[in-house]
């Protein structure tokens, strides 16, 4: 089931967090093409994911501080400000630096990846994309970042806080590849 929620930009209730319990793992999604966004999110699935979408990389910085993301999943080519470019911003932000960014290009080329990387890009995936490569991926960038926040070494200014993605859980092999036949409940915000 896919339940797709529009939220006003700029708001500080753009991400509706449950009360109790540890903090939702934040994905947010920067993709300019409403078909691939929409791919993406269904590709990275999961029942402790609150995935939240963004057309532009513009779009993504003003609603940053109240979308608080875990990681980062956005296109290389974006209208405006580029995969590149935000990363760059990004990385050198202190509170920023430790969330994770996996871009995903159409470019193949060596020197598009290696330019990336070198950006502050955490990963970069060449469409198309495939759905269990990329949530193996997506798991392996959370767990770095699980790592950071429980040596300290986020600039946030406070301790660590408890993230769903802590659970033991998010290691197993059955996150690569959903069991044939499952239903999967995906909550996007827009």
């Amino acid at each position: 089931m896919i339940r797709i929620t529009s939220l006003p930009k700029g708001s500080a209730q753009t991400v509706v967090r449950p009360a109790p319990g540890p903090k939702p793992i934040t994905l947010l999604i920067i993709e300019d093409d409403a078909t691939t966004r929409l791919a993406l999110a269904c590709m990275v699935a999961d029942d402790r994911f609150q995935i939240v979408l963004a057309t532009s990389a513009e779009d993504a910085l003003e609603r940053l501080p109240a979308i608080d993301p875990d990681l980062i999943l956005c296109d290389f080519m974006l209208e405006g400000m580029n995969g590149r470019e935000l990363c760059q911003g990004l990385k050198s932000s202190p509170r920023w630096r430790y969330v994770p960014i996996i871009v995903v290009t159409r470019m193949d080329a060596i020197a598009v990846v290696t330019d990336l990387l070198k950006s502050g890009a955490d990963d970069v995936l060449i469409k198309p994309v495939r759905g269990a490569e990329l949530r193996a991926r997506v798991i392996a960038a959370l767990r770095t970042r699980m790592h950071y926040l429980q040596l300290g070494q986020a600039d946030r200014g406070y301790a660590p806080p408890r993230h769903a993605y802590a659970q033991p859980r998010l290691t197993s092999e059955k996150d690569a590849a959903p069991q044939a036949g499952a239903q999967r409940s995906l909550n996007v915000y827009v």
